[in-house]
């Protein structure tokens, strides 16, 4: 697979695939979307099943002021097409090995959902213990709801 991209950085790791791109103008939009072609025809040569649907797109602007994005059909040249059922769209957030990485390189989305779910967990220990003895709580709170941390 890594042959067949040949104009953007390709990296695996386990059964994920990333292909990177720098976008500085159209002719780099077409660039990556012809990787993006090699790469579903090389998958179907090799009948291999992708799973097309489950494609993101994720778009770190490193230059909020690029001239490209400025243009009335700018989300044209954030769309990529992988079959002729399926489109990428830019996303704001992309969980990735169990990271939430949002657009703006922000840790905030990541953040918010660990205490979301630690919450969650701190909320139930509540509701089903009743006692509130500290050395019982403070094993709960160490081995159910630390363990989100």
């Amino acid at each position: 697979m890594q042959l067949c991209v040949t104009g953007s950085v390709i990296r695996f790791f386990a059964d994920d695939t990333r292909i990177l791109k720098h976008i500085y103008s159209l002719a780099d939009k077409d660039v990556l979307q012809d990787d993006l072609n090699s790469v579903v025809k090389w998958a179907r040569c090799n009948n291999m099943a992708l799973h097309e649907d489950k494609f993101e797109l994720l778009v770190h602007r490193h230059c909020p002021n690029n001239s490209l994005f400025d243009h009335p059909f700018a989300i044209q040249a954030q769309t990529y097409e992988v079959s002729s059922e399926n489109m990428l769209y830019p996303t704001r957030t992309v969980k990735d090995l169990g990271v939430t990485v949002s657009a703006d390189l922000s840790w905030a989305p990541h953040v918010n959902m660990i205490a979301e779910r630690a919450g969650k967990v701190a909320a139930w220990v509540l509701s089903a213990f009743k006692t509130r003895d500290k050395a019982i709580m403070m094993t709960l709170y160490k081995s159910l709801v630390r363990s989100h941390l």
